[in-house]
């Protein structure tokens, strides 16, 4: 769990969802610095919940949730308890302080999300050939495709905006997390969005046990990524140790933002990476 909290009155919401979906689970818990970090690790503290805790080094902190998801991590390796699943969950909504606690973000990724978690083992239980799942996704067309680029679409950022000529080395380039490990496959080109999924644990402990030290206390900024860093590109971590990844919505930005649009598109791109990687994957293996 990824952390970051801007006042008291906000706590309580996200508690109280831990203690209803959680319970089941070790909650390894990043905190970015705040004026009420303190009275946030007491409060999950004082749950019951296996919880551990630890507040992001300075020199690693930067805006958004990235650098907190880096010192859950850090406590996820220290661990050498065998998991099933490791689910990837954070604030969201926390920091909308003009609206109400329980805002949209919050009730449709926080909590919506833990609705779900019943569902989630329950589809990788039954689906083996597949090593994640996530909540909502984006077709990569513009990105991989420098011919198809479209400076219309919508970005993600403003280095997007500017990879127009060489859009597909660059940005291939740019998400390549091969300089964090020596990842096997070439990726999927459909990404995760949201920053709520998850990953077989067999998956996570065998990058995050042998990754660079940089991965997990680095600066992410410094390092040349941005702050969607996990949000967008965690899931490379599935798809380049050979497995299927599960979008349950999946956009096409060249359909404006169609999910219906993403989903028809999507056995078409990953079949043409299971051609590409050379895997043994059937259309029985498919959800």
């Amino acid at each position: 769990m990824s952390s970051w909290v801007p006042s008291s009155d906000r706590i309580q919401p996200y508690i109280d969802v831990l203690v209803e979906y959680y319970s089941d689970c070790d909650i390894y818990v990043g905190v970015n610095p705040s004026d009420f970090a303190n009275e946030w690790i007491q409060k999950l503290m004082d749950t019951g919940l296996s919880i551990k805790c630890r507040v992001t080094e300075p020199s690693m902190v930067i805006k958004q949730h990235a650098s907190a998801v880096q010192t859950a991590l850090q406590l996820y390796k220290e661990s050498d308890t065998e998991y099933d699943l490791v689910h990837y969950i954070h604030t969201k909504g926390i920091s909308y302080t003009k609206q109400i606690v329980k805002n949209p973000a919050f009730m449709d990724y926080y909590l919506g999300y833990a609705k779900k978690i019943g569902g989630i083992k329950d589809f990788m239980k039954e689906h083996p050939k597949y090593g994640g799942w996530a909540d909502f996704g984006m077709l990569q067309t513009q990105w991989f495709k420098g011919k198809f680029y479209d400076k219309n679409a919508p970005k993600l950022n403003e280095w997007m905006a500017q990879s127009v000529e060489n859009a597909t080395e660059d940005v291939h380039e740019y998400w390549d997390w091969s300089r964090f490990y020596p990842f096997k496959y070439k990726p999927l080109r459909t990404q995760w969005l949201t920053g709520f999924y998850t990953i077989r644990h067999e998956i996570m402990k065998e990058f995050i046990d042998k990754c660079t030290d940089d991965f997990l206390y680095g600066n992410v900024e410094k390092m040349g990524f941005d702050m969607y860093f996990f949000e967008t590109q965690i899931a490379q971590v599935v798809c380049r140790q050979g497995y299927l990844r599960y979008t349950d919505t999946l956009w096409d930005h060249h359909e404006h933002n169609d999910p219906i649009g993403g989903k028809d598109k999507e056995k078409e791109y990953m079949d043409l990476w299971v051609k590409e990687n050379e895997l043994n994957i059937t259309r029985e293996d498919y959800a």
